[in-house]
């Protein structure tokens, strides 16, 4: 069954919440596999979250040269993958802004409905040290709080360097997260499947399931 909080027009229903402390996750979610489960429960217990939100998104500007699944797919690949966890949301908030629009335009849109609540971006080694080509990147800095998680394609001294500079650099807060060493890509995982390998405990079995039912990697 879909996820019953999922909202038509990008719109979340937040229940109860009483600290006004958001999690959100982006990612195109194509798909959508443990690493990602793995570190949006790890930022909901290190930041004491009341909810994360996990929005697909998408193609940005520097993966729009590259085939993606369409958009109602992926979403539903990541309601089945969370429907077990009551702390973890999604929605169509960035599917649902137009193509000239960027990750500032989704966060104003979450701070109109939520006011007062801190919202914290969670990204990975790899997206912190993209960050200066983002648009309006130091306007996002001063909107919300950026937890990052060590990856192992970034060596710990090489990422707190880069967080360093940036504080140092623009005003914003910026946190890092321990994570476990998990090397996993969407990539990758589309990659095992056209081949006919297994991608068992990668991704989990109901999205698997969905995965082999509708053929969504037959001819990647």
């Amino acid at each position: 069954m879909p996820n019953k909080r999922t909202q038509s027009k990008g719109m979340i229903k937040m229940e109860k919440l009483t600290r006004k402390r958001i999690g959100i996750f982006g990612g195109s979610f194509d798909p959508i596999h443990v690493g990602h489960l793995m570190l949006a429960q790890a930022a909901l217990e290190f930041c004491q979250l009341e909810r994360i939100f996990f929005l697909p998104a998408k193609p940005g500007p520097f993966k729009r040269h590259l085939p993606m699944t369409d958009a109602k797919t992926r979403l539903r690949m990541v309601e089945i993958a969370i429907q077990d966890n009551p702390k973890f949301e999604v929605s169509e908030l960035e599917m649902s802004q137009s193509e000239s629009s960027y990750s500032i335009d989704t966060i104003e849109a979450l701070k109109k409905q939520y006011p007062g609540a801190e919202i914290y971006f969670i990204i990975g080694a790899d997206i912190i040290t993209q960050i200066e080509g983002w648009m309006t990147f130091e306007e996002l800095l001063r909107e919300v709080i950026f937890l990052v998680a060590y990856r192992p394609s970034h060596s710990p001294r090489e990422l707190e360097s880069q967080v360093q500079r940036l504080k140092a650099q623009y005003p914003g807060d910026i946190r890092l997260m321990d994570f476990p060493d998990i090397d996993l890509s969407s990539s990758y995982i589309r990659r095992l499947i056209l081949s006919g390998a297994s991608a068992r405990y990668l991704v989990p079995d109901p999205v698997l399931e969905y995965i082999k039912k509708m053929g969504i990697y037959a001819n990647v």
